[in-house]
């Protein structure tokens, strides 16, 4: 059988010989203009050319581009160039999909009336579809995808509805496991974590919640019938794949990019070695992080600059993603008027903030539930976030989403 091979990551130090055709613009021989296509992007281009060369037409390629953008955002590649132009009008798609299976999921994971934009997809769609193969087997999202009844679709979405609420409370645990080795760790250069029963599905999604939580390049590993398997995710500066590279001898297998990878070690090898020999190959680069995480403010605004029209004016900037970030917004100085935890787990805070104008906006932080222990009703304080619009039932409110108050 001869077989073509589609990839998008960095390119390996030995291709397949055997392959009947490699495409993935990383490749030094390929002279493709654009090399950070996702995976499905290049899948994209090879469909384009079979629609082309069997005369589908245009429709054909048009309506393959909900796909494309869901998962070109949640690989997480950078929002820019050709990647920029496939998810603007693969969000177009998406909101109008003939899909009978992503209707169903978009209506599942959606407020009545509100549209797909690439933060839904980053925090509901992808993760719902992700769930299956993190789990079990991908097979379950693939039949959602093809499902060709709403009755079919129903099925497969309320499967993925149980399937990632079990994800995320499995990760919850491994991240509450991975912190006790992290305390440990904090004055290393890096984080790396072992357990014996992690599921390999989860270990990419804790590391990087690891990286959030510590500022550090992070790497979990988890031993699964005698091997051990391991999923990195890097902060800029620490280049994963390259130093991958240079310690080679140790993987049975290994791939990724510059700021997430993947591998199994050698049976003769440890985590410790491992640790040992990764800081020997990159140690200037980790001693140089820094170890205050830093968030770039686009202005100061006060409540009166919120506006409807401040919102129409950042959607002009859209689609938001790797690479090509929302604005994050300073509002200093301002009053806590209200603020209760919500969520299943009361993990999320939200609050009413003032000012001397009186204006009063609501505000959403999710994740820093436990901060609501040192709040007091009057404090004034100064919130970090973006601006954002709340839909439900067809209504619409301004809404702050807060990354960080002090």
């Amino acid at each position: 059988m001869e077989v073509i091979v589609t990839d998008h990551h960095v390119e390996p130090l030995h291709l397949p010989t055997d392959a009947f055709a490699i495409i993935n613009p990383q490749v030094k021989q390929c002279n493709y203009p654009w090399p950070m296509l996702a995976g499905v992007g290049v899948a994209f281009k090879v469909a384009q050319a079979l629609g082309r060369k069997l005369n589908l037409g245009e429709a054909y390629e048009k309506w393959l581009l909900d796909l494309v953008a869901i998962s070109t955002i949640t690989d997480c590649m950078p929002l820019r160039d050709e990647n920029r132009t496939l998810v603007r009008y693969g969000l177009v798609v998406l909101n109008k999909t003939k899909r009978i299976g992503l209707q169903k999921l978009i209506a599942s994971t959606h407020k009545l009336g509100a549209a797909v934009t690439t933060g839904s997809i980053s925090y509901r769609i992808g993760p719902w579809l992700n769930a299956a193969g993190r789990m079990d087997h991908a097979n379950v999202a693939v039949k959602l995808l093809l499902a060709e009844t709403e009755a079919e679709a129903d099925k497969y979405v309320q499967i993925l509805s149980e399937t990632n609420t079990e994800r995320q409370k499995q990760t919850e645990n491994m991240f509450t496991e991975t912190k006790v080795q992290a305390e440990m760790q904090t004055d290393q250069l890096l984080l790396c974590v072992l357990g014996s029963t992690w599921p390999i599905g989860l270990i990419g999604l804790v590391a990087g919640k690891l990286v959030t939580h510590y500022n550090k390049p992070a790497f979990v590993l988890t031993e699964h019938k005698g091997a051990i398997f391991g999923s990195g995710r890097s902060l800029p500066g620490v280049n994963l794949i390259k130093t991958l590279q240079k310690i080679d001898h140790l993987f049975e297998r290994y791939g990724g990019h510059a700021m997430a990878c993947g591998f199994t070690l050698k049976a003769e090898y440890t985590s410790a070695q491992f640790t040992r020999e990764f800081i020997a190959a990159t140690q200037a680069n980790l001693e140089q992080l820094d170890p205050v995480k830093e968030v770039t403010i686009a202005a100061e605004l006060t409540l009166s600059q919120i506006t409807w029209q401040l919102t129409e004016q950042l959607s002009w900037l859209e689609p938001f993603g790797e690479q090509h970030l929302e604005p994050i917004f300073s509002l200093p100085n301002v009053q806590i008027k209200d603020f209760q935890t919500v969520g299943a787990t009361q993990k999320h805070l939200r609050l009413v903030l003032t000012d001397d104008s009186h204006i009063s906006l609501k505000a959403i932080a999710f994740g820093l539930g436990e901060r609501a222990a040192t709040l007091h009703l009057g404090d004034t304080v100064t919130v970090v976030g973006s601006v954002s619009v709340n839909q439900w039932n067809g209504n619409k409110e301004l809404q702050f989403q807060v990354k960080d108050l002090i």
